[in-house]
């Protein structure tokens, strides 16, 4: 849980935003046909029905399975990359 913000364009701060849209059933995209690269919402995705218990409770163990950020050399390297932008 280390690699926030969230999905491929940051669009959640948190899991749980991840986790509702997910629960919900995923995007719903209206498929441009001009665009062969438009973004489509998969057939798999089903919603899952999950209660605000059951949600609180996987988002509870994605966090107890996630370590700490690692420390080292990197972290610097990115902390110093963003302050000079």
């Amino acid at each position: 849980m280390n690699s926030k913000p969230w999905m491929h364009n940051g669009v959640f701060p948190s899991i749980a935003g991840v986790l509702n849209i997910y629960n919900a059933g995923g995007f719903v995209f209206n498929k441009d046909p001009n665009d062969p690269l438009s973004p489509q919402t998969s057939k798999i995705l089903q919603p899952l029905s999950l209660t605000s218990k059951e949600k609180k409770a996987l988002e509870a163990f994605l966090h107890s399975i996630t370590s700490a950020p690692a420390a080292g050399p990197h972290k610097t390297f990115i902390v110093q990359e963003l302050n000079e932008v």
